[in-house]
């Protein structure tokens, strides 16, 4: 679990776990009792080469992350995801450059004039002019094994080659909120750049030979676009311009 505070007093989670009847474990927002993570019901598989554990999901949940993918940007309740970083430059659904086992789950709810009672509101039920109440929270499982994550109708299901279950739970409760608690608390800041680096690139591939080239170079000149640097590498047709 993390938050931008080192104190875990400020951190509106709780963690249960019990062996009855097997192996569970459940996370919780302590101001609402929302239950963000929650694994019985199901069996936690601990391999040699293979691990799988389930976590149970509200009813047509909202999820977004898990990169990086080209998909829609709401992931859907019938959708697998690969973590293995390859050298792809468009498939659709399939894994490509980058590696980010993490989620952000939205969700909304309703509270009774009357009685006070909060609910959790589906998207089927939801309307476009009623009054929501909404809270984020992240998850993040860190591991150096290949993986893959299957979201199902009401679990969404995790499974790894090997590695431990390295689990990061960020409370939130907005989504810019997990963001921060997810770069601050997990995975850090990216390093700073050189100032020159700053500056306008173009960088492509698929160029054939340097008369195609050379017409990229004129056609920055025809429209009095500064280029300060060109390079390429033929054994790999990529270009690069400064």
């Amino acid at each position: 679990m993390s938050n931008l505070q080192s104190d875990t007093q400020d951190v509106d989670l709780q963690f249960s776990w019990s062996n009855d009847p097997t192996f569970s474990f459940t996370v919780l927002r302590k101001s609402t009792g929302d239950v963000l993570i929650d694994t019985r019901g199901s069996v936690l598989v601990y391999e040699n080469q293979f691990i799988e554990f389930v976590s149970q999901l509200p009813e047509s949940y909202n999820l977004y992350g898990m990169g990086e993918q080209i998909h829609g940007f709401r992931l859907g309740n019938n959708y697998t995801t690969t973590f293995y970083a390859a050298d792809a430059g468009d498939p659709i659904d399939g894994n490509i450059y980058g590696v980010h086992p993490t989620y952000l789950e939205t969700r909304y709810f309703e509270t009774d004039a009357e009685t006070g009672e909060r609910s959790l509101v589906s998207t089927e039920d939801a309307v476009a002019n009623g009054t929501y109440e909404s809270s984020s929270h992240g998850v993040y499982v860190r591991n150096a094994h290949a993986m893959e994550a299957l979201l199902l109708p009401s679990n969404i299901t995790w499974r790894a080659l090997g590695g431990s279950i390295d689990l990061y739970v960020f409370d939130g409760p907005t989504q810019d909120a997990v963001t921060k608690q997810y770069q601050l608390g997990a995975i850090g800041l990216p390093a700073m750049q050189q100032y020159w680096t700053f500056g306008f690139h173009q960088c492509r591939w698929g160029y054939k030979n340097w008369t195609e080239l050379e017409d990229v170079v004129n056609t920055y000149r025809d429209f009095n676009i500064p280029l300060g640097q060109l390079r390429y590498t033929p054994d790999e047709d990529d270009l690069l311009m400064l």
